[in-house]
C-alpha cells in the first residue's frame, strides 16, 4: 500500500450571511515538498456581526493559512503552524480596522489543522474547535491534551507518531456540539458523514467535519521507537495531564516503549467524568472572563467582550470601595462599624446622613407616584368622558344619516355628515386608553362613514377563475354572451369560454397574436384586436369556434385601438366601435357581407385627455377619459349630471366601464372600487343617479381592475383584477334603486 495514500470525508453546513464554515486541504504536488511540509487539513469557522461579510473574511483567512505555512522558513511543522496561526490573527486585526461594529462586537473563530508528515501527525487548534483520533476502535479526544505552546492562550498544538488505520476527526464548535459520542464512534467506524446530511441540525451554518484516514504500511516496533524519539518533548502530546478516569496509555506507553501513546485505552465515558469536564468547561470559561491578566491578542477574540467586562468590573469594585471606605468613612471589619476610623468614640455621621437622604429620597418618590396616581386616575376620568361625547355624537348622527343617505339632491348634507364623522374619529384617536372600548366605537363609525358613501366591502368573492395558475397568461379583457364569459389571453395569444359558475372553460382561439381587446356581438359572433401588421381584426364564430382574420384592416389603418365594443345600430347595421388612445378619437368600422369595412372617425373632442374605454347601449356612446371620468354622447355630446355622491368624491379617475339595461358599472382603480349608477333619473337623461360601489381594496392585492361586466338574470358582477376573475352578487344595489 502507497505510505501516502489518505481517504477524506468532509461536510459543510450552508453559510449564512453572519456564520460560516469551511473545510480546507492541501497535497502539494511536488514531493519534494511534501517531504518537507506534509499534506494539510483544516476545519474553520467564523461568526460576526451583520456588518462583517463572514464568508469573504474566512476565504481570506484560509489563503492567509495556506500562504505562511508554505512559505514558513521556520524550522519543524509546529513553528510552520504557530506562525501561520499567528498570521491569520493578525490578518483578522486588520479586517476589524476598519469595520467599527464588529470591532466593539467581536468575531469568533475557531480553527483546528491537521499536517500529516511521513509518519507524523501534527495537530494546532484555535478556539473551542475539537480533533478526535481513532485507533484500533478505541476513539481518543486529542484536542484535550495539546500544549499551550508561549502561554499566550491563543492556540494548542501537539504531535504523534501514527500507524496504520489511524483516522482522525475535525469538528467546528458547534459540530461537536452536535454530534453525540455514541453518533461520533459510528461516523469514525464506518468512516463515512452521511448521519449529518439527515440530521435536523438548529445551528447548521457553524456546523464542519472533516474525516481523515491513513492508510499506511506497518512499521517495526524498531522503528517506531526510531520515529518516537524524533519528536520533541515541546511537540509531544502530554497525555498524562488528562482527567484520571480517562487517561489513555498503560504504564509501559507513557514510558515510549509503544506506538499507541496517542490513543485512549477505553472507548466509554462514565457519568462522573462528564461532569468533571463539564465543571471543567465552565470553569474556563468563568477564567476566561475574570482574569485581568488577559492578552490582548486573546483566543477566539472574544478580547473585546472581555476587556470590556473587565473593566466594568474593576470599576464597579473601585466605586464601592471609595464609597463604602472614603465617602462614609466604614470600618472594614469589627464592632464599631459605625465610627470613623482612627477616630474611636465620634459618631460616624456619614451612614446617619446617608439614611436621611434615603428617607427624604424614598419619601419624594411616594409623593411623585401618588401625584402621577391622581393624575393618571384623572386622565382616565376625562377619557371615559369623551369616549361618552362620541357615543352620543355617533347616535345622533346615525339617526340623520337613516334619513338622509336614501334620499337624492341632498349632497351637501350628506358631505356634512360625513365630515362630522371623520372629526369624531380624530377625536376618538386622541384617546389612549379603554382600548376595547375604543376600537369599537371607531368599527361603528366607519360603518357610518360607509353608509353616507353607499360603501359595500367586499372581503370574500367567489373566485370565477384564477388564470394565474396558467403558465404565460396575461388576462387583458372579458365580455358576456348568451350566459358565457369570454377571456382573452394577451400573453399566450388564446381566447376562453367559461360558464358563469367558473366551470366547463374551453379554448375557442390559440395563435392568436396578442389579443388585446374583446367585444360580442348579435351576430353571435366575438370580435377581437391583434397586434398583427396585416390583418389586425378579426372574429371567432361562436357556433363552430372558427377563427377569421379581416382582410384590408391592417395595424396602421385600425391604429392604436386599445378597447372595442360590437354594436347593432339597428337590424342589418352591424358595427365596431373603438378608442384610439393616442390621438383621442372614437372610431367606428361598418360591417359588410363577411368582413368590415375601413375605420372612420366617429368622435374627436379637443378636450379628451387619454382614452380608456368605450361602450355603447341604446344608441348612446359612453366612454371614459382620463381625469373626466365617464362622458356620454348621442349624437352631439349629451349633457349629464351625476347626482347621489357626496362631494369629496367623484369619478374622474374611472378607468372601466359597462353598461347594460339597467345600470352603468364604472370601475375605479385609484380606489380599489365598482361605482353603480342609474342610466337616468326616469324620463330626465340628463341626470345619472350613484347607487352604490363595492370595495374591492382587501381582495385585489394590489392589482388593477382590467375590465368589469354584468349579468342582471343572476345578479351578478364579474371582475377581471390581475390574474383573477372574480363574481359578486348584485342584490344590494335593488335596496337603493329609487
Amino acid at each position: 500500500m502507497d505510505e501516502n495514500e489518505i481517504k477524506i470525508k468532509y461536510f459543510v453546513g450552508n453559510t449564512k450571511p453572519t456564520e460560516w464554515t469551511s473545510v480546507y486541504y492541501y497535497s502539494p504536488q511536488s514531493p519534494a515538498e511534501i517531504e518537507e511540509k506534509g499534506e494539510i487539513f483544516a476545519v474553520i469557522s467564523l461568526s460576526s456581526p451583520p456588518t462583517f461579510d463572514s464568508e469573504k473574511g474566512g476565504n481570506l483567512l484560509l489563503d492567509r493559512l495556506h500562504e505562511l505555512y508554505f512559505d514558513s522558513e521556520k524550522d519543524g511543522v509546529l513553528e510552520c503552524l504557530e506562525s501561520a496561526i499567528y498570521g491569520v490573527q493578525k490578518r483578522l486585526l486588520e479586517l476589524l480596522e476598519n469595520d467599527e461594529i464588529s470591532s466593539e462586537k467581536g468575531i469568533e473563530l475557531n480553527l483546528s489543522v491537521l499536517v500529516k508528515k511521513g509518519r507524523f501527525v501534527y495537530i494546532a487548534s484555535m478556539g473551542e474547535s475539537k480533533v478526535y483520533g481513532s485507533r484500533e476502535g478505541k476513539i481518543s479526544d486529542l484536542s484535550s491534551v495539546l500544549k499551550d505552546p508561549d502561554g499566550k492562550r491563543i492556540m494548542k498544538v501537539g504531535s504523534l507518531v501514527v500507524k496504520e488505520g489511524d483516522r482522525f476527526l475535525l469538528l467546528s464548535p458547534e459540530g461537536d456540539f452536535e454530534i453525540k459520542r455514541e453518533e461520533r464512534e459510528k461516523i469514525i467506524d464506518k468512516f463515512s458523514l452521511r448521519y449529518l446530511k439527515g440530521k435536523k441540525i438548529a445551528n447548521e451554518s457553524l456546523v464542519g467535519a472533516m474525516l481523515v484516514g491513513l492508510e499506511e504500511t506497518e512499521t517495526s516496533i524498531d522503528s517506531k521507537k526510531t520515529l518516537q524519539s524524533k519528536i520533541s518533548k515541546k511537540e509531544e502530546i502530554p497525555f498524562e495531564d488528562v482527567i484520571e478516569e480517562e487517561k489513555m496509555y498503560e504504564e509501559e506507553v507513557l514510558k515510549g516503549e509503544a506506538d499507541e501513546q496517542v490513543f485512549e485505552k477505553e472507548s466509554a465515558f462514565s457519568a462522573q467524568i462528564k461532569n468533571i469536564q463539564i465543571k471543567k468547561y465552565f470553569d474556563n470559561i468563568f477564567k476566561s472572563f475574570t482574569d485581568n491578566r488577559y492578552n490582548r491578542n486573546g483566543k477566539t477574540y472574544k478580547v473585546i467582550v472581555i476587556r470590556t467586562i473587565d473593566s466594568i468590573t474593576k470599576g464597579l469594585k473601585n466605586i464601592g470601595e471609595f464609597l463604602w471606605y472614603k465617602v462614609l468613612g466604614m470600618k472594614k471589619k469589627g464592632r464599631g462599624s459605625l465610627y470613623i476610623r482612627e477616630q474611636n468614640g465620634n459618631i460616624n455621621w456619614r451612614p446617619i446622613i446617608l439614611l436621611s437622604v434615603i428617607f427624604i429620597l424614598v419619601s419624594y418618590f411616594i409623593f411623585v407616584s401618588v401625584k402621577r396616581n391622581r393624575e393618571l386616575a384623572e386622565h382616565k376620568f376625562n377619557m371615559e368622558q369623551k369616549l361618552n361625547e362620541i357615543e352620543q355624537d355617533k347616535d345622533q348622527l346615525s339617526n340623520r344619516i337613516s334619513s338622509v343617505v336614501n334620499t337624492f339632491d341632498r349632497e351637501d348634507e350628506k358631505t356634512e355628515l360625513f365630515e362630522q364623522v371623520e372629526s369624531s374619529k380624530t377625536e376618538l384617536s386622541k384617546v389612549d386608553v379603554f382600548e376595547e372600548r375604543r376600537d369599537q366605537l371607531l368599527g361603528q363609525l366607519n360603518e357610518l362613514a360607509d353608509k353616507i358613501n353607499r360603501r359595500v366591502r367586499i372581503t370574500d368573492p367567489q373566485i370565477i377563475k384564477d388564470f394565474g395558475v396558467i403558465e404565460g397568461t396575461v388576462p387583458s379583457d372579458i365580455d358576456i354572451y348568451n350566459e358565457r364569459l369570454y377571456v382573452s389571453d394577451k400573453g399566450n395569444g388564446i381566447i376562453y369560454s367559461i360558464d358563469l359558475q367558473g366551470g366547463d372553460m374551453q379554448r375557442i382561439a390559440d395563435d392568436l397574436q396578442s389579443p388585446s381587446t374583446i367585444s360580442a356581438s348579435t351576430l353571435n359572433e366575438l370580435i377581437f384586436v391583434v397586434q398583427n401588421n396585416e390583418r389586425a381584426l378579426g372574429k371567432v364564430n361562436l357556433e363552430g369556434n372558427i377563427v377569421t382574420l379581416f382582410p384590408g384592416i391592417t395595424q396602421e389603418r385600425l391604429g392604436n385601438v386599445t378597447e372595442i365594443d360590437a354594436y347593432e345600430v339597428v337590424p342589418g347595421d352591424n358595427r365596431v366601435y373603438g378608442v384610439r388612445e393616442d390621438k383621442k378619437e372614437v372610431i367606428q368600422t361598418k360591417r359588410s357581407t363577411d368582413s368590415y369595412g375601413l375605420p372612420n372617425v366617429r368622435l374627436k373632442e379637443e378636450d379628451f385627455s387619454d382614452l380608456l374605454d368605450i361602450d355603447i347601449y341604446a344608441g348612446k356612446i359612453y366612454v371614459i377619459s382620463k381625469g373626466q371620468g365617464v362622458r356620454r354622447f348621442y349624437g352631439d355630446e349629451m349633457e349629464t349630471s351625476v347626482r347621489g355622491i357626496i362631494n369629496q368624491d367623484n369619478w374622474n379617475n374611472a378607468s372601466c366601464i359597462y353598461v347594460d339595461k339597467k345600470y352603468l358599472y364604472v370601475g375605479d382603480n385609484e380606489q380599489d372600487r365598482v361605482m353603480i349608477f342609474n342610466q337616468s333619473r326616469g324620463n330626465d337623461v340628463t341626470i345619472i343617479d350613484f347607487l352604490l360601489q363595492y370595495d374591492l381594496s382587501q381582495i385585489l392585492g394590489g392589482s388593477d381592475i382590467i375590465d368589469i361586466v354584468a349579468d342582471l338574470e343572476s345578479n351578478s358582477l364579474f371582475v377581471l383584477a390581475g390574474p383573477k376573475l372574480f363574481k359578486i352578487d348584485l342584490s344590494e344595489v335593488q335596496n337603493f334603486d329609487y
